[in-house]
């Protein structure tokens, strides 16, 4: 199989961020949610036909508890990796599971249950040749499980139980080696509302993931935060996290020390996206009245800013194509934008006939770059990723709920993954089911 050299460099700095992974199974798999610590949804699998044909369906248990702000509906986004000779889906669902899938058949191999629903995808990691599956519930607890049989190994409460505490908000974990430990970094919101001791925090955690021991935390905002990103520059090992109080942090990984802040003024909705721009690194995101910043990963610094004309809550997609840096993003406008990464020009963009608030990835068909992308008009999408010429659509299923928050409800994202030499496009959907392609 053919695989991009953006998708090779990605995975170098993933390997790096996490040593003890084994790459020779991991680079065809997605282990983290963004499919790397940069969030590029980037995969370097090579579908040999644009017109997939459905595998196999999975249904998620279809116990509906109540309708909530921020709830994934039905499912969280996937991850994936290989174990043996089997690649396994691991995907969090609204019915508090964590469930274990085989990506051959389609069939459950293990379930585990929280306390609560599970909204952020959870984390596939080696830890010294062991693999774990690492998950983060509205509980407030983060768990780690062994991602052979799905039983636990150890679990970190966030905040203690009472009768006034709220569900959390947790984000999607990634892992970094920091001086020698590999180290699980996340970020979450908690609430208590007992009068004398009113309580709202968005902190970012980071925990050793074999023993689930607290490393540091750091406290930012009362307001919600989104999945942190990661990337080394100069050596120095950087994290970025956007909140919705407007502002974009960068903390130092070792300790979690602030490094720099840009302020939006304007509510942010996405988590960040960091992209290699000729010599130097960029983080991007996007906000609740459409405009899409794009910063000096290494400064804070603003290179530009793009309007849509509505609310962007995906982080996108970055990859070069052709002779281009290109960034795409999803908007609830109902369209899909191809930008420019150096100058922030829109070179095309798709509309659809619904929202779309789901992060688009990048894969290969029949040798060239197609974005692929789901819309609330009960559709997926494949799309030329130079053109945005339209080459594949299929018709799914319609949402368990007639209506959603707009700019709460989350919406999981499709993830490219290779179980027995065969790649295949995994879709978790709002008809409570998960769907395989192949060709």
């Amino acid at each position: 199989m053919k695989r991009g050299f953006l998708y090779l460099l990605s995975m170098i700095l993933l390997v790096v961020a996490s040593p003890g992974a084994q790459a020779e199974n991991d680079y065809l798999q997605w282990q983290m949610f963004g499919g790397n610590p940069q969030h590029t949804n980037y995969s370097g699998l090579e579908f040999f036909t644009s017109h997939l044909k459905r595998l196999w369906t999975f249904s998620l248990d279809e116990h509906i508890f109540r309708y909530a702000r921020r709830i994934s509906v039905w499912s969280s986004s996937a991850v994936s990796a290989k174990i043996g000779q089997d690649t396994f889906i691991f995907i969090g669902s609204y019915t508090h599971h964590l469930y274990c899938i085989n990506a051959r058949d389609g069939k459950e191999a293990w379930r585990f249950t929280t306390g609560a629903a599970i909204n952020s995808a959870p984390l596939f990691t080696w830890v010294k040749d062991k693999p774990l599956v690492i998950v983060a519930s509205t509980d407030r607890i983060i768990y780690c499980l062994d991602a052979k049989s799905g039983e636990k190994l150890w679990n970190y409460p966030i905040y203690p139980w009472t009768f006034t505490v709220f569900e959390a908000v947790s984000s999607s974990p990634f892992v970094v080696e920091i001086e020698g430990l590999q180290c699980v970094v996340f970020a979450v919101w908690y609430a208590d509302r007992r009068p004398l001791r009113n309580l709202q925090q968005g902190e970012v955690l980071c925990l050793d993931a074999l023993t689930g021991k607290k490393i540091w935390g750091r406290p930012l905002s009362s307001s919600f935060l989104f999945s942190p990103a990661f990337v080394r520059i100069n050596g120095n090992p950087l994290i970025f996290i956007t909140s919705s109080d407007g502002n974009i942090y960068c903390l130092s990984a070792w300790d979690g020390n602030l490094i720099w802040k840009f302020t939006s003024s304007i509510p942010v909705t996405s988590s960040p996206l960091l992209a290699r721009l000729e010599d130097k690194s960029v983080v991007l995101f996007g906000t609740f009245f459409g405009l899409i910043f794009c910063l000096n990963a290494e400064n804070g610094e603003l290179l530009w800013k793009y309007k849509v004309r509505m609310q962007v809550s995906s982080i996108g997609a970055a990859a070069k194509i052709g002779k281009r840096d290109l960034v795409f993003v999803s908007s609830y406008d109902r369209s899909l934008y191809a930008l420019d990464l150096l100058t922030g020009q829109c070179l095309w963009s798709y509309p659809t006939k619904q929202h779309i608030s789901a992060s688009p990835i990048i894969v290969k068909m029949e040798g060239k770059a197609r974005v692929i992308f789901p819309s609330l008009d009960n559709k997926i999408y494949a799309l030329d990723a130079e053109t945005g010429e339209p080459l594949w659509t299929y018709p799914l299923g319609r949402r368990l709920w007639a209506y959603e928050t707009r700019g709460e409800t989350l919406w999981p994202s499709p993830i490219a993954v290779s179980s027995n030499d065969k790649s295949l496009l995994i879709v978790p959907w709002y008809d409570g089911k998960v769907y395989a392609f192949a060709e």
